[in-house]
């Protein structure tokens, strides 16, 4: 930021009073972005720009998001499939343009699963057997809720459980 002044000398030999205004020689910015990770199919993804400038201020934000433009700060939030390409480009206030950032985005498919059990006395546990049925996604955990405040986290998908009254 610098304060530039202009005095003016008259033909007469009278000197003006000082004209003094404020400029700002910008510098490139630097376009940074967020996503949640990891992106699963089916969820909302909400981009989160954080582009910054050490002098200047960013005012346009070029957004291309799996061929589709977008042109405020913050894109609405989309559903993406499979691989996407990201790209963000921001110009100053000032007349300063980033190059292109640029990421690669891959949606993963979400699991899906049911259950089998029976229903059985007080006494006895009951037998939970877990099933994945989108069988292209592999099963790292499961996390069991027993419907009474209890809970296990497993990575088998068999699951043995006695509850402690009837209901």
């Amino acid at each position: 930021i610098y304060d530039v002044k202009l005095r003016i000398l008259g033909n007469n030999g009278c000197l003006s009073d000082p004209f003094t205004k404020n400029i700002v020689i910008g510098s490139d910015p630097v376009v940074r972005f967020t996503y949640p990770s990891p992106v699963c199919e089916g969820t909302i993804v909400n981009f989160m720009d954080s582009s910054y400038v050490q002098f200047g201020t960013i005012n346009k934000w070029f957004w291309n998001i799996g061929g589709q433009d977008y042109e405020s700060q913050h894109p609405p939030p989309l559903q993406l499939t499979g691989s996407s390409t990201v790209q963000l480009r921001v110009e100053t206030l000032e007349g300063c343009v980033s190059p292109v950032t640029d990421s690669e985005v891959v949606s993963y498919p979400t699991p899906s699963v049911d259950f089998l059990l029976s229903d059985v006395c007080i006494t006895e546990p009951t037998v939970f057997n877990g099933i994945s049925i989108n069988t292209s996604v592999d099963v790292n955990q499961w996390f069991w809720k027993f419907g009474n405040g209890a809970g296990k986290m497993s990575i088998m998908p068999h699951e043995e459980y006695l509850y402690p009254k009837a209901g």
